[in-house]
């Protein structure tokens, strides 16, 4: 592995294989790759005429986890509104691979935004990077949202949908959360029944851990009551 520095300058060779080959270095780096220096060249090569080169700028901007800068969030954020189908979906899994550091209000309405694409493929990209944002991004419209694309047209948007709602925490065990998850554990498409089924026990894991929370902090809540009062809600 070359020094950082030389990947730096390999970033603005006229070769295209050394320049693919320092973004991709650059990018699995990961965290270790946050510095300013990185961050902007990284940022610079998000507007190359190359996709390639902009496909593994945003995959590495994504890679920088808790040490993204809001300025990275930013950058993310302006691209998920590109005219390209394909920056929009970059952009929008880089997001989501930020996980909770990119629960920001800004990045929260762009991704629920993005949910409404009319490409199917961007919709499901979007549902899945607000399930990977985790309990911070679990607003009451968020929680919605994903309701909402528990029932689109394509499979594989509905399962995504599911997936999200149970990586949102206890704040997802609502009646209507579990209601929409229960219809689709019987899906005609077995891997979205599977999901749907995940997710369900997701949420009860989460409610049982509330619950014990609330207990020890003297503050007693059946969450039973929401999760096991609601009819055909059982392991199968």
């Amino acid at each position: 592995m070359k020094p950082i520095s030389e990947l730096l300058k390999d970033c603005e060779s006229s070769d295209k294989q050394t320049k693919e080959n320092a973004a991709r270095a650059l990018g699995n780096l990961g965290e270790k790759a946050a510095t300013p220096e990185v961050v902007q060249a990284l940022i610079k090569l998000c507007e190359d005429e190359d996709e390639l080169f902009r496909g593994y700028a945003f995959w590495a901007l994504g890679n920088l986890g808790e040490k993204a800068t809001p300025e990275v969030i930013q950058v993310l954020v302006k691209l998920t509104g590109d005219q390209d189908e394909w920056v929009r979906k970059s952009a929008t899994c880089s997001l989501g691979n930020l996980g909770g550091k990119a629960a920001t209000p800004e990045v929260i309405q762009a991704l629920i935004k993005l949910c409404e694409d009319e490409d199917e493929g961007i919709r499901g990209y979007a549902v899945r990077a607000l399930g990977r944002l985790g309990g911070k991004a679990a607003t009451p419209e968020v929680i919605q949202t994903l309701i909402k694309f528990c029932g689109d047209e394509t499979a594989w948007v509905r399962s995504d949908a599911t997936e999200a709602l149970g990586n949102l925490g206890e704040k997802a065990a609502t009646p209507e959360v579990i209601q929409v998850l229960i219809k689709l554990s019987k899906d005609k498409h077995e891997w979205v029944r599977s999901d749907a089924k995940e997710a369900l026990k997701k949420i009860k894991l989460k409610a049982q851990q509330k619950r014990m929370k609330e207990r020890l902090d003297g503050r007693k809540v059946n969450f039973d009551k929401i999760i096991w009062a609601t009819p055909h809600f059982r392991e199968e």
